[in-house]
């Protein structure tokens, strides 16, 4: 069983490529490549700059008669090839692994552009789509390297959706791979819309803004009790009258950083035009409010940032009755996904659920076109069984923790306690196709459920269910801690 290759690409270009390489070797196309043929054919191929290869001149002692001395050297200047992976030496005549071919394309990547050193780093816990995730045959510290790889469309794995990174590879697939490597190398990462999910994943636990019109909400800037979020505030003060009695503002004159924020009037908008702490001032504070007027600036006691301040600070700032306050919603970040990531969610006291992942497949309308995302395929055979949908949907595969604590417990019982207790109805328990749950092993809940959450039970599954493209109300969610995400259809 060979790779699956992009269309087009399987044709005369890569055969093209496999004679070039075939002329200077007498290995066969369809057989086993060694290391050292390898990384020839990628040193021929990356169009990296030149790199100073002082560095490399003997980091393999084992190549110092090899032919390809000169080309494992360079990979290794290059960064392409790391010299720790090999502790034993190169080994320039054991044969090449899938895994090799993919750690030194995706490190060489990393080296042409820096956002796919970036890519890197968010992809080192993503869920790859692959039956090798549950099953088993990739170490964590691969997941990284077959992300990039595979989220460029480099190497999208075999016809079965394994990548068998301890396999051997012929040449001909690696010049197909290579095809597509030297069309990658020197872009930027965020141009390609499979690795953009899988880094999305691997940093928030789901692709929800990669491939929806979803868009997150910000992270409101009110506290539970009403009161103001520092980190909102963009400017705060108490207003200081030209005659106020200063005395009343000792509670405020021990708030850390304490001082007068000077402001001037600029086309009817009040501007800051400097910031003097009180221990600066050179003067009493009575005397510096009646220098600020003087000189036709308006004082205000307060910070140079507030955004800064303790809540307690703010709080006792904005109780004065000529305290001032700017608000921008736009210091807040977004809320995700990766808010409520193993945050507890108790349904009174059945259970405890717990979310990992949500993964997103774009459905189109039935008969025009195929489902679209980096995981369509991994969930294929679950689309398939709703494709006589007449509205294009997204479809929401969710893998959560339930951990039971009553002996009377079942999804509708689930479904009562959450409504009730937090008022959200994010869970959705439709089961996963048989077929899909074989190919990739994964799990989903029983048709019988109370047989299934046993008391003191700790079940791990998914899930999925469906929202309508132009769904209106909010995708959400809010946890026992108050973590939470909003995310609101944005055309």
């Amino acid at each position: 069983m060979s790779l699956v290759y992009l269309p087009g690409e399987q044709g005369v270009s890569a055969r093209a490529l496999v004679q070039e390489f075939a002329a200077s070797s007498a290995v066969k196309a369809d057989n086993a490549l060694t290391r050292a043929e390898a990384a020839s054919m990628l040193s021929r191929v990356t169009q990296l700059p030149k790199p100073d290869m002082a560095d490399a001149a003997s980091v393999f002692p084992d190549l110092d008669k090899h032919s390809s001395r000169s080309d494992v050297r360079k990979l290794v200047a290059l960064g392409m090839i790391a010299k720790n992976d090999y502790p034993k030496g190169f080994q320039p005549d054991k044969a090449v692994t899938r895994f090799e071919i993919m750690k030194w394309m995706a490190s060489g990547l990393a080296a042409s552009d820096e956002s796919f050193k970036q890519a890197l780093a968010d992809t080192a816990h993503t869920l790859l789509p692959t039956p090798e995730t549950y099953k088993g045959g990739i170490a964590d510290k691969q997941i990284p390297y077959i992300a990039v790889i595979r989220g460029t469309g480099i190497i999208t794995g075999m016809q079965d959706g394994t990548f068998r990174p301890a396999d051997p590879v012929s040449k001909a697939e690696l010049a197909a791979s290579l095809l597509r490597y030297k069309r990658v190398e020197g872009t930027k990462a965020e141009g390609y819309q499979a690795l953009n999910e899988l880094r999305e994943v691997g940093l928030t636990g789901s692709n929800l803004s990669s491939i929806t019109k979803f868009k997150y909400e910000r992270v409101t800037y009110f506290n539970n009790d009403g009161t103001y979020k520092p980190e909102a505030v963009a400017s705060a003060g108490i207003d200081l009258e030209q005659h106020i009695d200063v005395s009343t503002l000792e509670p405020y004159l021990r708030i850390p950083g304490i001082g007068l924020d000077y402001h001037h009037f600029v086309n009817g908008y009040s501007k800051r035009y400097k910031f003097v702490r009180l221990e600066e001032l050179g003067m009493s504070l009575k005397d510096a409010i009646a220098d600020a007027y003087d000189t036709g600036y308006m004082p205000h006691l307060g910070v140079e940032d507030p955004s800064k301040l303790s809540q307690k600070d703010l709080n006792l700032i904005l109780s004065h009755e000529d305290a001032t306050l700017k608000v921008e919603g736009s210091r807040m970040p977004f809320t995700s996904f990766a808010d409520v990531v193993d945050s507890p969610i108790k349904a009174k006291k059945v259970a405890t659920a717990k979310l990992h992942r949500m993964i997103f497949v774009d459905v189109p309308v039935t008969g025009k076109g195929e489902a679209k995302g980096v995981y369509a395929n991994y969930f294929a055979d679950t689309i398939a069984s709703w494709g006589k949908l007449d509205n294009s949907v997204y479809m929401a595969f969710t893998e959560m923790t339930i951990q039971t604590h009553s002996d009377k417990m079942d999804i509708m019982t689930f479904y009562g306690a959450i409504g009730n207790g937090n008022g959200n109805g994010f869970f959705k328990f439709s089961r996963l196709a048989p077929e899909t749950l074989d190919k990739n092993g994964l799990t989903t809940v029983p048709m019988a459920t109370s047989t299934y959450f046993t008391k003191d039970s700790v079940r791990r599954f998914w899930t999925f269910g469906t929202y309508l493209k132009k769904y209106r109300d909010p995708v959400h969610l809010t946890t026992d801690s108050g973590a939470y995400f909003r995310a609101y259809y944005q055309p």
